[in-house]
């Protein structure tokens, strides 16, 4: 068995999807992917041929025919998870998907909660995640895919019943939606969806991350942070020998939403940008870029990978949307670095980095794009 990991660098929207895809497209007959961090507040981006798709509650190598296995550390929220089900069928493609049990069910009343507090200051998705987490991990109020899937039906009702007095939201939300969508996925148990605890059954695992190192809750700076480990720790938690990790940054920073961004006062001219799904929106806030920093991506390497994998792990760099800008740059310390080829520039802030593997760059949203460049 291979086992390749995904992790981005920064504070998401890296292309995480894209190099997933890429991973899984060499050879999808026996790739599985596995989704080890995050949940369902992601939205990774792949396009395939004439397909194109926002993956949040699947993998991303999905398009390909890849299945995808849900860890339990991943949340799950049952409505939206039926509603990208649909979107995925209505474009032709039937996805396979084996979930864990002991995954936490986001419900209305967590999305309620979010979306109500102070995490809308801090950055938020406003998908409940954050308080799926908090309730299921923290609190010990446990509501879980089992309860939805392999217990009686009224498991689900006394689940949110629960949730709702945790929460002690007063409004008589309509819970229709959540039921309905339960009710739907209930009838694809054993056939599209399985309840597996035992995701290593394939000959290539692709382990899909979430967030960026620069979002994780024991490396990024609070509370402009994602309550969640992303760096590979919980692949190797599985017991999973891992082959390669694959690092991903934008060659330029993005954060999306009211953390700290440095370099904002070295304003960027993006161009290709039709494909970009990243939008300003309600609860994350606007969407906003600047001069890669290295100092912070040699602090996430440090923290999220040096730290944690062996040191005869492989570790590859991909730097994605060159496209995006005519002459690249990056800060270090009080210095800025520019190139004009982008070549020159991925090796050089490869060779920064200490990147003992690979280095890629992509200049697309495709990954058919993603290109190995020679050091």
């Amino acid at each position: 068995m291979s086992t390749q990991v995904v992790i981005g660098m920064g504070f998401g929207d890296e292309g995480k999807g894209a190099v997933t895809e890429y991973l899984c497209s060499r050879n999808p007959g026996c790739t599985k992917v596995v989704r080890f961090s995050g949940g369902h507040q992601c939205g990774h981006k792949v396009v395939k041929g004439d397909l194109e798709h926002v993956f949040s509650n699947f993998g991303s190598g999905t398009l390909s025919g890849c299945p995808t296995y849900w860890t339990k550390h991943c949340t799950f929220e049952p409505v939206g998870f039926w509603k990208e089900y649909c979107l995925l069928k209505e474009k032709g493609i039937s996805p396979k998907i084996s979930v864990h049990p002991e995954c936490p069910v986001t419900t209305i009343y967590d999305v309620y909660a979010n979306r109500r507090s102070v995490e809308v200051e801090h950055g938020t998705t406003g998908t409940g995640f954050f308080r799926t987490k908090k309730r299921h991990l923290y609190d010990g109020v446990e509501f879980t895919v089992g309860d939805l899937f392999s217990g009686p039906p009224g498991l689900i009702e006394e689940g949110l019943r629960a949730v709702r007095n945790y929460f002690g939201v007063a409004d008589d939300l309509n819970t229709e939606p959540f039921l309905e969508a339960c009710a739907n996925i209930r009838q694809l148990v054993g056939s599209e969806v399985l309840l597996s605890r035992h995701p290593l059954d394939f000959v290539h695992m692709v382990f899909e991350g979430s967030q960026g190192l620069l979002l994780d809750e024991n490396i990024g700076e609070m509370p402009h942070c994602t309550p969640s480990d992303v760096t590979p720790q919980k692949v190797l938690d599985m017991f999973v020998w891992v082959d390669e990790v694959y690092l991903v940054s934008r060659v330029y920073q993005t954060r999306h939403g009211n953390g700290p961004l440095t370099n904002t006062h070295m304003p960027l001219q993006l161009s290709n940008t039709e494909k970009e799904t990243n939008k300003v929106n309600t609860y994350q806030g606007e969407f906003r870029s600047s001069v890669l920093d290295i100092d912070l991506l040699r602090h996430a390497k440090k923290e999220g990978i040096d730290k944690i994998m062996p040191a005869t792990t492989k570790v590859n760099l991909v730097m994605t949307c060159a496209d995006q800008v005519g002459a690249y740059k990056f800060t270090m310390g009080d210095s800025t670095h520019l190139f004009m080829d982008s070549d020159e520039f991925v090796r050089s802030v490869g060779g920064i980095l200490g990147i003992s593997g690979d280095l890629y760059v992509n200049t697309s949203p495709r990954s058919t794009t993603i290109r190995r460049i020679a050091k």
